[in-house]
């Protein structure tokens, strides 16, 4: 796990406001999956649709982070050019992850996304 700097302030109010979380902080906490993780956003911030500069979309999906006792709810952040990959998630919350829960390098936390109708319409299902 390792802080990344993502986002100027016009692009963390852009994505407040969307996601109705009121005080993200800047940063992510990255976090090294045992397997890809296929992303299932919840929100999208296209690079046509925002003035910020960045040449990238932008997607999020919700998730809870479960560190101990504490249940964290947070966004997976994802670019359209993905520099890290489909095995590590930029994860971004209301609170500084490392510094509230002495997160360190090598930890190991749970992350949990929702997964809403897992069978389509057309799916078939026998019984």
């Amino acid at each position: 796990m390792e802080n990344v700097r993502v986002s100027d302030e016009m692009l963390q109010g852009l994505l407040e406001h969307k996601a109705a979380f009121d005080n993200l902080k800047e940063g992510t906490l990255n976090v090294r999956l045992d397997a890809a993780h296929s992303l299932r956003p919840d929100y999208k911030l296209l690079r046509g649709d925002r003035e910020c500069g960045r040449d990238e979309d932008l997607f999020f999906e919700r998730c809870c982070l479960v560190i101990g006792l504490h249940r964290i709810s947070a966004l997976i952040a994802r670019t359209s050019r993905n520099f890290w990959g489909p095995s590590v998630l930029e994860i971004m919350a209301e609170e500084m992850l490392r510094q509230g829960y002495g997160l360190q390098d090598g930890d190991v936390l749970d992350v949990e996304v929702w997964v809403e109708n897992l069978v389509r319409p057309s799916d078939s299902i026998a019984t």
